[in-house]
């Protein structure tokens, strides 16, 4: 699992780099997910680097082709805002926690 955080200069950097054995990602600042008018509460970058998802204040996961389709897949059915997210270790399951529901 990659956890990180970012900075002003479009850098993501991996909670792992400080171990030497994280991933930088850079991102451009004029490129903007089309999130819409959601606020975005939870980000995690798949650990293969290919999908970005973004819990959503909506009630929706939302994720992203890393590889440039940028046009989300909304994951819906929670009944709360999406607080939480994880991948696993191969990229292939996301689990998403939005008020009481819990998706795999």
């Amino acid at each position: 699992e990659h956890q990180g955080g970012g900075g002003w200069d479009g850098a993501v950097k991996d909670a792992a780099a400080e171990a030497q054995s994280g991933r930088r990602w850079y991102a451009a600042l004029s490129n903007v997910l089309p999130i819409g008018a959601a606020a975005v509460l939870s980000v995690a970058i798949s650990p293969d680097g290919c999908c970005l998802a973004a819990g959503c204040l909506d009630k929706r996961a939302r994720l992203f082709n890393m590889g440039g389709n940028c046009e989300p897949r909304d994951v819906i059915g929670f009944d709360g805002p999406v607080a939480s997210l994880a991948w696993s270790a191969n990229s292939s399951w996301l689990a998403a926690a939005g008020g009481s529901t819990l998706l795999f």
